[in-house]
């Protein structure tokens, strides 16, 4: 089954990894996040965006990953 962004996901901790200018404009490399029940990985990203404005000036050359293991 081919991965779809737009999946649910039950309520979880993810771990958020920042590379590059990502890293740069956070400050972080990584981050655990909580993940709602019925949330989708892109509220993560929007939650990001709000809270890092230069994030979302940058989207279209952003590319977010999921890893399923």
């Amino acid at each position: 089954m081919p991965f779809r962004p737009s999946v649910v996901l039950s309520s979880m901790k993810v771990k958020v990894l920042f590379f590059g200018i990502a890293h740069d404009v956070t400050g972080f490399n990584q981050e655990l996040a909580e993940l709602g029940e019925g949330e989708r990985v892109a509220d993560i990203r929007r939650r990001y965006e709000r809270r890092f404005p230069r994030l979302a000036e940058l989207a279209s050359s952003l590319v977010t990953a999921v890893n399923r293991a």
